[in-house]
């Protein structure tokens, strides 16, 4: 009976070992399929993340030709505007009324030295005219303003009507002399700036 139960326990622990081996190889089997899984998922990120890489340089690389052809461009457009401008000598003079004299601001807060002036049917706009010629004007009154004669550089189109409100500061034309307006001076006829080519 004794042999018996030997043979028994024998073939129990044969039979156990047996079932542990195998649970081992089918763990081994999962853990092998596992790696492989990470190993592939791991290997299309890297892919994933190299042609978002070589995306993003190509995007890089046409927003920077883009960028170089739009400066290129500006470039041209700056050289061909320069080319088209001329040297002109510019003259005449403009009728406005005189809405206020405030001070300037930059070195001395109190004595009028700006004339804020509204041409025919036009918004206010500033022109510095010193204090000398400051206190001989009078608020409300209109005035004849004559330019001083000054050579610039300027696109022809610009000097078809020169804007007072603008061009005389973007050009840094002085005001020469200012006198009351006469009657066919007023109204549409309120600027007359010329110009002739430089020789």
């Amino acid at each position: 009976m004794k042999r018996m139960f030997f043979i028994v326990a024998a073939g129990l622990l044969c039979f156990s070992m047996a079932g542990c081996g195998a649970k081992e190889k089918a763990e081994s089997e999962v853990t092998a399929k596992v790696e492989e899984k990470t190993e592939e998922a791991k290997e299309e990120m890297e892919e994933a993340e190299e042609e978002a890489l070589a995306e993003a340089m190509t995007d890089g690389e046409e927003a920077e030709e883009e960028f170089a052809g739009d400066i290129a461009e500006e470039t041209g457009l700056a050289d061909s505007n320069a080319d088209g401008k001329e040297d002109v000598f510019v003259y005449g003079d403009f009728t406005a009324t005189l809405r206020a004299l405030t001070p300037d601001y930059v070195l001395d807060g109190d004595t009028p030295q700006v004339a804020i002036l509204t041409l025919f049917q036009d918004t206010p706009f500033a022109l510095y005219i010193g204090y000398e010629k400051a206190y001989e004007l009078e608020v409300g009154s209109t005035y004849t303003f004559e330019l001083q004669m000054t050579e610039i550089e300027a696109d022809p189109e610009e000097l078809e009507y020169p804007d007072p409100t603008y061009f005389l500061r973007k050009y840094n034309i002085g005001i020469g002399n200012i006198r009351p307006a006469e009657e066919e001076e007023m109204g549409l006829n309120a600027v007359r700036i010329s110009y002739r080519h430089a020789d």
